[in-house]
């Protein structure tokens, strides 16, 4: 990515407003299991960072379990919505740098297994933090990414 020369925050998709509840239990949940750290306001995430951030928004995602069946909710960050001002986050990544491939679920089960004895050297654990915008403007700090 290039330097920021001002902090950018894209604001949280509409679909979050029906599902406060479930994205404040997410981010209790992941700050519980040392996932996040947060919340933090937009001046302390300047501070901690040394400079301006580029903050991407949250989205709910509703998935149909089937009948009978409770919705999963699912909430994601969203990397490649950018604003007329900065471009996404996903935009600076040159897909050529980052192959990819799709396989059974079975073996990237075994490849992902604590157990796997293989050499995958483009897998690297833990990946790098990002930065969330959270519910109310404040921001947290999350690895992994999940959706």
């Amino acid at each position: 990515m290039p330097n920021l020369e001002e902090t950018v925050v894209i604001l949280n998709a509409a679909s979050c407003s029906d599902h406060m509840d479930d994205i404040n239990l997410y981010l209790l949940d992941e700050v519980a299991a040392g996932q996040m750290s947060g919340p933090f306001s937009r001046q302390d995430t300047k501070d901690i960072l040394g400079g301006p951030f580029f903050s991407s928004l949250l989205i709910v995602v509703v998935q149909s379990q089937g009948p009978g069946l409770k919705d999963k909710i699912r909430i994601c960050r969203h990397l490649s919505k950018g604003s007329k001002y900065a471009d996404s986050v996903n935009s600076h990544i040159v897909k050529e740098d980052f192959p990819t491939r799709f396989d059974l679920a079975s073996r990237v089960a075994d490849i992902v297994s604590p157990t796997y004895s293989g050499s995958h050297p483009r897998l690297a654990w833990p990946p790098s933090p990002l930065m969330d915008s959270a519910p109310h403007g404040a921001s947290f700090s999350a690895s992994p990414a999940s959706c």
